[in-house]
């Protein structure tokens, strides 16, 4: 009996989540300024974690609320960490 080899990959190797660090280290300027960030914490999936790194004097409470709505319906864990001063719009992120 003659059986012809063959190659197959037969696994698949996944990560089951990712960590991301986002910086609020700038004045909180209106969201059309912060897309990248909070498109980066929209993706957020169940497992991934978010550090938020937070040295703001503050801003736009427009860009607040969207943030604190993404963070409270993510399925994502969020951790902060202040380095410097969070002021204002800054206050509520921690």
């Amino acid at each position: 009996m003659h059986v012809e080899p063959y190659t197959a990959i037969r696994t698949n190797c996944q990560p089951k989540s990712y960590t991301y660090t986002v910086k609020f280290d700038r004045d909180i300027t209106a969201p059309e300024y912060w897309q990248e960030e909070l498109d980066t914490l929209r993706m957020g999936k169940e497992g991934d974690d978010y550090i938020l790194v937070v040295n703001t004097s503050g801003g736009d409470l427009r860009t607040l609320a969207e943030l604190l709505h993404i963070i409270k319906h993510s399925p994502a864990h969020f951790h902060c960490v202040l380095s410097g001063t969070a002021l204002s719009a800054g206050g509520p992120i921690m």
